[in-house]
Parts: C-alpha cells; sequence; structure tokens
C-alpha cells in the first residue's frame, strides 16, 4: 500500500512538471475528507485543522502539498478537491442491501457512527459545475466537495430496512446492534462549494440506497448512468 502511494505521488510530481511546460489553465487535484481525521467534530470547513492519521489520508494530504509547491506561483489556476465518501464505493452499505436481498441479518458492529455520504451521479455534476466556472474564478486552494449529510450506521440500516420492506417487497428485514464505544463522526461542509459553482446535490442517503437496491436486485436489467459506470465499469 505504501509504495503504491508513493508511486502515485511521483506520478503527480512527473505530471505536474509536465503541463508547466504546456498551455494548461487550470490544475484540479482530487483528495480527500480524511485528511481532517477525527480531531474535532464535524461538520468541517475548509480552514478546520487537518490530522490524516492513516496512511491512505497522509497520501492525499501530501499531493495537496505537492500540488501547491509546484503551481502556486505559476500562471495555473489549481485547487484540491477534498472529495467526500462516495455511497456507491462504501462496502458496507453494499453489504447491508445484499443481506436484504440474500434474508441476511444486517450485523451492526459500530451503529452509533456516523459517516457522511455523497451519490456517484452528484460527483460528476458537481465536477462539471467546477469545469465550466474554473476558466472564470480565482480558485481557492482547496474545496470540500459532499452534500452536507451525516447519517449514523444504524440509520443507514434502517433505512435499508424500510426501502426493502416497502419498495421491493423484502420480508423481515433483520437488524442485530451489537455493543459499540465507537462513536466516530466524520462529514464536511461543502457550502462554499456549492456557492461558488452554484451546485447542489439532487440525491439524499434514501436515493442513494434505492439507486444500489436497483443495481444489486436486477444487476443484468436497465441502464445504469456514465457515473455508476466509472465506478463499476458495468
Amino acid at each position: 500500500m505504501g509504495n503504491l502511494i508513493v508511486d502515485s505521488i511521483e506520478y503527480e510530481k512527473k505530471l505536474i512538471a509536465l503541463l508547466k511546460n504546456t498551455q494548461l489553465k487550470t490544475f484540479i487535484n482530487i483528495s480527500s475528507q480524511s485528511v481532517y481525521g477525527k480531531m474535532s467534530d464535524p461538520m468541517w470547513k475548509e480552514t478546520a485543522p487537518l490530522e490524516p492519521d492513516y496512511l491512505y489520508a497522509m497520501g492525499k494530504y501530501t499531493s495537496e502539498i505537492v500540488t501547491e509547491l509546484m503551481l502556486k506561483n505559476s500562471n495555473i489556476n489549481w485547487t484540491n478537491i477534498r472529495l467526500c465518501s462516495v455511497c456507491e464505493n462504501a462496502r458496507f452499505i453494499r453489504v447491508f442491501i445484499q443481506n436484504a436481498i440474500e434474508g441476511k441479518a444486517i450485523h451492526l458492529t459500530a451503529p452509533d457512527q456516523y459517516c457522511s455520504f455523497i451519490d456517484v451521479r452528484d460527483v460528476a455534476e458537481a465536477l462539471f459545475a467546477l469545469i465550466k466556472k474554473a476558466y472564470h474564478i480565482k480558485l481557492q486552494p482547496s474545496y470540500n466537495l459532499g452534500a452536507n449529510l451525516l447519517n449514523s450506521i444504524k440509520e443507514i440500516a434502517y433505512l435499508v430496512k424500510d426501502i426493502g420492506e416497502k419498495q421491493y417487497s423484502i420480508d423481515g428485514i433483520s437488524i442485530c446492534e451489537e455493543e459499540s464505544d465507537n462513536h466516530t463522526k466524520i462529514g464536511m461542509d461543502s457550502t462554499l462549494f456549492m456557492e461558488t459553482f452554484d451546485w447542489n446535490p439532487k440525491y439524499n442517503m434514501q436515493n442513494m440506497i434505492k439507486s444500489l437496491y436497483e443495481m444489486l436486485v436486477n444487476p443484468s436489467n436497465g441502464e445504469y448512468p456514465n457515473s455508476f459506470k466509472l465506478v463499476y465499469y458495468v
């Protein structure tokens, strides 16, 4: 894992060095909300202190520093996008829904942990809005990109149960909760991005869960949005 992060940072350095010799006008680095760590309660603004507390988060923080150091005195307009967790990449939500479909119990090992997600379709639209406006404004060093949502694992599990039973006629979805001292809260305030780029998310947690149900209940039917294809190669 560590060597892959090193390779990605080296790739970024070489890419920026190459692009600086071209007519490139804008450079957008995709970072992560993980750079905020867990030092303070959400919702974190871009000015919140950073505390990357594991290898992936440190890699993302390093990519932000590389972007700034290599571009801050250039003619290239640049920014770091701190991306919220993308729902379609969330393994535990997929497991919850798959268990519901297969008649297995949903086990919660940290029901009181809070997390924040954004739908992959909202990510695609948000980045498009950013690209359209980037040529007309001076970009800030960083923007949070999320849906301003904060849900507990327990809330998500019961939404999976409610939607599965009411909309997909799945009977008796069972949820088993374990006691846990994990009360971690993770989430960003994305107001600055929304106001700057005239963008607002369209999908809430219920929408995200329903979309995953659609994908998992009928994996061979229907046509998925291109943004889904980017994640799953369907």
